[in-house]
């Protein structure tokens, strides 16, 4: 085996290995699912990982949460990792179109995996 061929493999092996890092530790923890059963609809959904941690991160969501409806949103690993052994979870705030926050939920993943979160 060349020189050449030995670093192929190395690259494929590291690349592929990262791929399923990513895919695991993106998309690996908690599914929520949104009901939005408010008149408005939704254009943010931010989550912070820590009660204490007010660093909303980025917008889950592409778009929008139309009135009367729903959206599933798959949390990243790392939020179960960073949630005090599970004693104490992440919070999540909703916003809608104009900037207002709709709605704030906190301890989220506490006891289950899937949270089902309805708007009113």
């Amino acid at each position: 085996m060349t020189m050449n061929e030995k670093i192929k493999k190395v690259v494929y092996v590291v690349v592929g290995l990262i791929a399923l890092w990513l895919m695991f530790v993106q998309f690996g923890g908690d599914t929520i699912t949104i009901l939005n059963k408010t008149n408005e609809d939704i254009c943010g959904v931010y989550f912070a990982y820590s009660p204490e941690i007010e660093g909303w991160g980025r917008n889950r969501i592409l778009g929008k949460i139309r009135s009367t409806h729903s959206k599933d949103i798959r949390l990243p690993l790392f939020f179960e990792w960073f949630a005090n052994d599970g004693l104490i979870g992440y919070n999540g705030k909703l916003i809608d179109c104009e900037g207002n926050e709709v709605a704030r939920m906190e301890d989220i993943g506490v006891d289950e995996n899937y949270i089902i979160w309805t708007v009113r």
